[in-house]
């Protein structure tokens, strides 16, 4: 999560909850707890309820309590108040978790982790984002540590935000509703629109750069410039 509000969201938010328009918003942002998150996003102007948010961090806890077993966590501090209560082992762990952290790309977590995945862990990922947008510019995100794992140790992760369908599913099961009628909304074209879509729901890109990325597909059902234009594409 960036330090300035996305154009047109407040508006947006406030149209959706006037008309009462049941939404969650889901967030692979992972260097934050969900409570957190719902507090910093008030602060700037988005006043929703921890409830209201679907993160990567609240899903991996879901998961992991699904499947048990214990975990190497290489997460931010703040996260682990959406995991507190799951067993640690750094040690000898049944999984290897990798958030948001600039300690992930460290030669000493990445070896601690890439040994612990050689002796049979297995590798969960909340999120596996390229890059994220900062005040100086593009930063390399988590997905690259996750890449590295991955090929070193020769396994798969298992990833748990966006763009994964199950990630997707649970907000639409928190809203009671099928996919289909659940539209997804948002800027980043792989991890929101085309990871949408190949899970079941139509997709209104909020456009993010001058034209849809050349090859990738499929392609949004709708493209707004603006958030600010989201009431009146619904009708609202």
């Amino acid at each position: 999560m960036g330090d300035q509000v996305v154009a047109g969201a407040p508006d947006a938010l406030a149209a959706l909850q006037a008309r009462a328009v049941p939404f969650r918003l889901l967030s692979n942002t992972t260097s934050q707890s969900r409570e957190g998150l719902a507090q910093a996003l008030a602060a700037r102007g988005l006043p929703v309820a921890a409830e209201d948010l679907l993160t990567a961090t609240t899903a991996t806890a879901a998961y992991l309590r699904r499947v048990g077993g214990s975990s190497m966590w290489i997460v931010s501090g703040a996260a682990r108040a959406d995991l507190a209560g799951l067993p640690e082992d750094p040690d000898r762990p049944d999984h290897v978790v990798i958030g948001d952290t600039d300690g992930a790309f460290s030669r000493p977590v990445l070896n601690r982790a890439f040994r612990a995945l050689r002796a049979g862990a297995d590798l969960v990922a909340m999120a596996r984002n390229r890059w994220y947008a900062t005040a100086a510019g593009p930063a390399v995100d988590i997905g690259a540590a996750v890449a590295a794992l991955e090929y070193a140790a020769e396994v798969r992760a298992t990833v748990i935000g966006k763009p994964s369908a199950p990630f997707f599913h649970a907000g639409a099961a928190a809203l009671g509703l099928a996919p289909e009628d659940v539209a997804m909304v948002g800027d980043d074209p792989e991890a929101d629109i085309v990871g949408a879509l190949a899970a079941g729901f139509p997709a209104i890109w909020v456009r993010s750069a001058l034209a849809w990325p050349t090859g990738l597909r499929p392609r949004p059902d709708a493209v707004i410039g603006s958030l600010a234009e989201l009431p009146r594409l619904m009708g609202l």
